[in-house]
Order: C-alpha cells, then structure tokens, then sequence
C-alpha cells in the first residue's frame, strides 16, 4: 500500500524536476547565460528610437491596441520613452507598460523563459514569455492581453529562434553617454597633420638657431614662404568678402 503511494510520487517528482528549465543567469536587459555557457540573447531584435512591431488588437479589450520592443525604450505619438505600449483605437489615450532598464529574466513556466518590465509612473507592468522556435528567423509577437485578476498586467509571447541557447549572439549594444564622443577620420587627420606641422616648427626652430646661429624672425624655417603665405591668406579672405570684386586704384583711374 504504501509502495502505491511513494512509487507515483516519486515519479511525479522527478517529471517536474525533468522539465524544469535551467537557471538562466541574466547578464542584462536582453541576455542571460546558462550553466553550460550558452546565451539567450535577444539584443539583435529590438530597434531604437521605434518599436519594432507594430500595434495589434488586445484580445481580452478589442477597445485597446499594445506593442512591445525588446530590449530598448522608444517614444511615438502615443508613449514616450517606455519598452511596451497600451493605446485606445482611436488614439485619444495611451499609457506605458514598462521600462527597458527594469528587464529581469526569469521562467513563470516550465518552457519557456521569461523578461518581465515594469514602469513605476504608471503602476503598470508587461510579461514577454520567449518562445524558443529555431526556424523563426523573424521574430512574431502576439499579444495576449492582461489576465483576469491581473489588472495593469500586460502578457506577450515572443516566438523567434534568438530565444533558443546560443542561436543569437548579439549585437550587444552600444551605451550612448552624454560624453562619449565617437572620432572621425577627418578628426584623426587633422590631429595628425598638426601634430605634424607643430614639430616641423619646433625641430626647424632648434635648426636655424643652433645650426644657422639665425637670430630674430630668421629662425623661423623657411621664414619667407610663411610670409608669403600670410600675405595670400590676407588677400583671398578680401577677395571672399568682397564678393570677388577687385577694388580699383586712384592711380588706375
């Protein structure tokens, strides 16, 4: 009798413990890493500045649309700065589902992974479920709408192969920081010929007065071409401003 009881309980057990997900280890908005060392990454999938999916109809209120953009906040005519959107049809009222920087992973169900957002202004919040589908090359979001009990809550499925162990690797994302400025080539050149033009000077200097023994404005290499130089520079910025009008001399009339 007690076999009967212990032998189907054990069975049980171990079922649940089978198909368990592993621990996914997040390492930010849009990765985690599990045990073996494979990532879920699903960076490559979101767009800034716009959400990448456009509105569907919320099944459980055909009053509201709603759409998500994974991994990065975005602002339209109807929310701002926010990773999930809940909008009427006609547009008159919009409220934000979530915020990117909030993301945590977790697994509510035994098969699939999951990025929960939340965004304190409203007190609202969004669950994506990640539906692993390795021939989803493009990914499809479905809106499931919010559960009963669960007002505030908004449920999506994203199915795509990015939510499968190492299909997805990136790309990671660039933080953009007020101070960070990216250099140009243009940039890199310029600080390399004034560099260049700066120890022409100093090492010509150093030539002239200690080789030449040059005294004054002789030091100065190749004195007369700058001269000459300053001159043109002089006479273009007239001409430029003139509008290309030559100013006739007293003499000439």
């Amino acid at each position: 009798m007690f076999s009967w009881f212990v032998v189907p309980f054990v069975s049980l057990s171990l079922l649940k413990l089978h198909h368990a997900l592993p621990e996914c280890k997040q390492l930010d908005e849009c990765s985690c890493m599990l045990s073996d060392g494979k990532q879920i990454n699903i960076w490559s999938l979101g767009t800034k500045g716009r959400p990448r999916f456009p509105y569907e109809v919320q099944p459980d209120d055909k009053d509201y649309e709603c759409t998500y953009n994974p991994c990065y906040d975005f602002s339209d005519e109807h929310c701002k700065n926010v990773v999930a959107c809940q909008t009427t049809k006609d547009y008159t009222s919009s409220i934000g589902l979530g915020k990117a920087a909030t993301a945590k992973w977790g697994s509510e169900t035994s098969e699939s992974y999951t990025i929960s957002y939340e965004d304190r202004e409203t007190s609202r919040s969004t669950l994506v479920e990640l539906k692993c589908d390795k021939s989803s090359t493009t990914a499809r979001l479905q809106v499931l709408g919010e559960k009963p009990g669960e007002t505030g809550k908004m449920y999506f499925v994203l199915t795509t192969n990015c939510a499968c162990p190492g299909e997805c690797k990136g790309p990671t994302p660039t933080k953009e920081t007020g101070s960070g400025l990216a250099i140009s080539v243009g940039t890199i050149i310029c600080i390399s010929f004034s560099g260049l033009v700066i120890i022409y000077f100093i090492c010509g200097v150093l030539f002239m007065k200690f080789v030449r023994r040059a005294v004054g404005l002789e030091v100065i290499p190749n004195v007369s071409l700058w001269i000459s130089l300053s001159v043109y520079i002089k006479d273009g910025f007239k001409f430029v401003f003139s509008g290309g009008k030559r100013t006739a001399k007293y003499d000439e009339i």
